[in-house]
């Protein structure tokens, strides 16, 4: 079986635990976003689709790349034996937040000592190892900023999506994620009637931060498709 990652907002995959290559039988690939052009979830799926495996794959997606990963699923469904999704949305988590968030030089703030404390806490944990965080940060500043604030637009006008898909589908909620509110992961039961959903103890960077309990449920869900 062949998993295909895609990653959060920051497009790389470089913060992916791991422990997810290590799944017997399973071969993992990551796709990274593309930097240039639009960043539209439409145009960001247009050109990962091109990517995609010949072959039947199991597809996943934490956090901005769950709407793209319902969309790349509305198209090539004959072609996907399941869909993962880590704490994510298929409706914006907040405009207002996130359109203030767009107007803001976010990069250099995370240069201040005091406001990456939030950042960490809202994210990770107040537990999290300071290496992941360290990683992290630097995964954003080598982001450039024109791009950051075209993927926080992205999440401000997805995509609707009419059409149930009847494909086997995992949710993994992070029980303390703090940017995603609970409620998101009802709009997966709407689309996605086959959904299964775990919720597992940490914050919105749930594969990071709690990877072991990840990987099992991960690996649970395949062995049964």
């Amino acid at each position: 079986m062949q998993l295909v990652l895609l990653p959060g907002m920051d497009g790389t995959g470089n913060l992916f635990p791991k422990s997810l290559a290590g799944i017997p039988d399973v071969k993992i690939s990551i796709l990274e976003l593309p930097k240039e052009g639009g960043q539209s979830y439409e145009d960001l799926a247009a050109k990962i689709i091109e990517q995609l495996p010949k072959q039947k794959f199991v597809l996943l997606a934490e956090s901005f790349s769950g709407p793209l990963a319902a969309l790349i699923a509305s198209h090539k469904s004959n072609r996907i034996s399941g869909v993962i999704f880590v704490a994510t949305f298929l409706t914006s988590p907040g405009r207002i937040r996130l359109s203030f968030a767009s107007k803001l030089p976010l990069k250099a703030f995370l240069g201040v000592p005091f406001l990456q404390r939030i950042c960490r806490w809202l994210l990770f944990g107040s537990n999290t190892d300071q290496e992941l965080f360290k990683q992290f940060l630097a995964t954003i500043d080598r982001m450039p900023q024109e791009l950051l604030v075209k993927r926080l637009k992205a999440m401000q006008s997805i995509p609707v999506f009419d059409e149930k898909l009847n494909i086997p589908a995992l949710y993994l909620r992070a029980t303390g994620d703090k940017l995603v509110p609970a409620t998101k992961c009802e709009e997966f039961l709407d689309l996605f009637p086959q959904v299964k959903l775990d919720n597992i103890s940490g914050p919105h960077f749930l594969l990071q931060v709690n990877p072991d309990q990840c990987r099992d449920r991960i690996v649970e869900f395949i062995e049964r498709l």
